[in-house]
């Protein structure tokens, strides 16, 4: 519309009147203490049971997770950092990159059973 006013085809955009509507978002839904116990029970003989149970006993993100390297984890102080993420990009596939904003760059302790799991 903007094109068309600037080329004289419009002498006003008539969108701009138009109030975009509010989008409202749902609240995340947490599995309760039963059913993490349950998903870690059953995912203990699949491959990614530690991804699970990163996931499930710090909280992050899947993005945060899948973009942990080695060198993100500190095992003697027991912390892990987020310092990228793995991220889906149309026409590019997988990229890592940084997170969005300074806060999600963060270095979170870690259970001495999900130290165990690392291990």
């Amino acid at each position: 519309m903007e094109f068309a006013v600037q080329h004289q085809m419009l002498s006003a955009n008539p969108a701009q009147a138009v109030k975009t509507p509010r989008v409202s978002r749902d609240e995340p839904v947490s599995l309760t203490k039963a059913q993490l116990k349950t998903l870690i029970t059953c995912a203990s003989d699949s491959s990614i049971y530690p991804i699970i149970y990163v996931s499930a006993y710090t909280g992050l993100r899947q993005s945060e997770v899948l973009g942990l390297r080695w060198s993100d984890i500190d095992l003697d102080r027991m912390t892990l950092s987020v310092r990228q993420i793995l991220q889906t990009v149309p026409r590019q596939g997988l990229i890592f990159k940084s997170p969005k904003t300074k806060r999600s760059r963060r270095t979170i302790s870690i259970s001495p059973s999900l130290h165990e799991i690392i291990r």
